[in-house]
């Protein structure tokens, strides 16, 4: 056989220039360095690859965006920085670019070096040689996970104002409209085609205009007004008694540039008793617990969802203290979350456990307010409590989704490699070792040809169930992809130990002799790396350990074998 050129850690890839076939004579170096010192400067990530998606180049930009180093990247496949459920795209993009056509400002997500995943608009474009061969891709990708979050939060604030049942609308400091949500409309009759460009006192009874020049000039100076009670016009000329706050709205320099205002027609509490009742049927058919308490935490009202959220009935719980519904290591929060809300500021959404009158623990939400006198005095507290159950499950399971594969539910592989980086500064602290088994299942292609897919996944679960019953408790299994699976021996003390583990792991194998009726011959091949005898980072030792299973396949399969330098 030909003699394998000695190499480093990794092998190093074609060049982007050789790959183009571009001619590197001294007279277009000046050329070369004026692009090298362009695509350095980028704020956006630039990289080269091959049409089989090999990392060719990587700028500095790139090592920002995505955590990795060049010396990391170049020769990597780019799926590298793919979360799992998007591999699929770079077939796709790959195909494209064969093809020779382009991939403009396609926005997907992509994983950093630290697992966090960013949004990235990304635009790719063939790289022809010079004779017109497409022979790579160039790829242009830009952090756009700010945007996306504005952009979000953007119509958040959009469908706040829209579903408000207040009007909320904003005014230059002449005046003059600038927006009317759908509450506006209702409230007051005219559309915002109507009312956005003309005058706000469009609305002000005619015995009313002053105030408009009093508002102004407040708002003009930063004041806020709150909860004034005045009296607007509707379109078809009926007197609307109003509550109003306005507040100033500010340009980045901090000058104020015009006012938000929230109007909310209060003709029903013209008549107290109709009010009452109105706030009594919103609270009583309320999907989420509404509760209030005095200031010393003693429960006044209680509502319908708050029995059947704690399942006290209103007559058991009102006049008890509030920490009945508190398991004992959350008393303080009462403490903590009144003060705040004394100190004038809303809790709005706070995650924490209940107690249900049976003593079982409730994930909820809380928010909480304080009730105040028509003199701003505060009187108590209001809570607004709704389970967050569905919640807490749909977030688990999509961490778990994201943690560990769907097939054999082992950990997958980025759940495993964070494992094991955080397991070995612990293991360096203790002075300790511990081992790395990789596990390639031998002629596993054979059954996927000869029974289906379907059946090639129940031999992996069936490998799965085996590994897992091979190790102890405070070992780890993972799924790599395919066939490929490893094992971490922590507290290790000797070579001997992760021998017996993996000849006992192909012993196991070796003893199933059929599936779903099916005869099978499971056999394996096992490489080991020990921590820190032969590396001292995930990377080379999973390297290593892969190393010394090619060799226990060179050397007739279904064994196990140390690596050695």
């Amino acid at each position: 056989m030909p003699q394998t050129p000695a190499c480093s850690e990794k092998s190093q890839p074609q060049s982007l220039s050789t790959l183009s076939e571009q001619d590197s004579t001294p007279d277009k170096t000046p050329l070369i360095n004026q692009f090298q010192a362009i695509i350095n400067s980028s704020d956006d990530a630039i990289i080269s690859k091959t049409l089989d998606g090999t990392i060719l180049s990587w700028n500095k930009a790139a090592e920002k965006i995505f955590g990795y180093t060049a010396e990391e990247m170049i020769g990597e496949k780019m799926i590298k920085v793919f979360p799992p459920d998007r591999l699929t795209e770079e077939d796709t993009i790959l195909t494209k670019i064969a093809a020779g056509k382009s991939i403009e400002h396609f926005k997907t997500v992509r994983v950093k070096k630290n697992g966090e995943h960013i949004h990235v608009s990304v635009t790719i474009s063939p790289i022809h040689n010079s004779i017109g061969e497409i022979v790579g891709a160039s790829k242009i990708a830009r952090d756009i996970t700010h945007e996306i979050e504005a952009e979000q939060t953007l119509k958040q604030f959009h469908a706040i104002v829209e579903s408000s049942d207040d009007a909320i609308i904003s005014k230059t400091l002449t005046g003059t409209v600038t927006s009317w949500n759908k509450a506006a409309e209702k409230i007051f009759g005219y559309t915002a085609e109507e009312m956005i460009g003309q005058k706000m006192i469009t609305v002000f009874p005619a015995d009313r205009l002053f105030e408009e020049d009093l508002i102004l000039a407040k708002l003009a100076k930063g004041e806020s007004i709150e909860h004034f009670r005045t009296v607007r016009l509707h379109k078809n000329g009926q007197a609307i008694p109003m509550s109003v706050s306005i507040s100033p709205i500010y340009n980045d320099s901090g000058e104020v540039t015009g006012a938000s205002k929230i109007a909310r027609d209060i003709s029903l509490e013209v008549v107290h008793s109709q009010e009452l009742a109105c706030y009594k049927e919103l609270i009583d058919s309320s999907v989420d617990a509404i509760i209030s308490e005095s200031l010393d935490g003693i429960i006044q009202t209680w509502n319908q969802a708050a029995t059947e959220l704690f399942g006290y009935t209103a007559s058991e719980i009102i006049g008890q203290p509030i920490t009945i519904l508190f398991p004992p290591t959350k008393y303080k929060e009462e403490t903590e979350l009144t003060k705040t809300v004394r100190e004038g500021e809303n809790i709005k959404h706070y995650r924490t456990t209940r107690l249900h009158k049976d003593g079982s623990t409730l994930y909820v939400s809380v928010s909480v307010s304080a009730m105040h006198d028509e003199q701003g005095n505060i009187l108590g507290f209001s809570k607004i409590i709704r389970d967050i159950q569905h919640e807490i499950e749909n977030e688990a399971m999509i961490k778990k989704q994201a943690n560990f594969d769907s097939l054999t539910q082992l950990r997958n592989r980025s759940s495993f490699t964070q494992y094991i980086k955080k397991l070995i500064p612990v293991t360096k602290y203790k002075q300790d070792k511990f081992a790395l088994l990789f596990i390639d299942l031998d002629n596993f292609k054979y059954f996927n040809d000869s029974y289906g897919h379907e059946f090639g996944d129940k031999v992996l679960i069936k490998v799965s169930e085996l590994l897992k019953q091979s190790i102890r408790h405070n070992d780890e299994v993972a799924r790599l992809g395919g066939d490929e699976f490893v094992i971490c021996l922590t507290g290790f003390i000797n070579t001997q130990v992760a021998s017996k583990v993996a000849n006992q792991i192909i012993k196991n194998l070796n003893e199933v002799t059929s599936i779903d009726t099916i005869p099978v011959e499971l056999t394996a091949s096992i490489g080991c790396s020990i921590y820190p005898d032969d590396a001292c980072c995930f990377e080379h030792m999973l390297k290593h350990a892969d190393q010394a299973m090619y060799q226990a396949k060179e050397e007739g399969k279904n064994r196990s074998m140390l690596y050695s330098e």
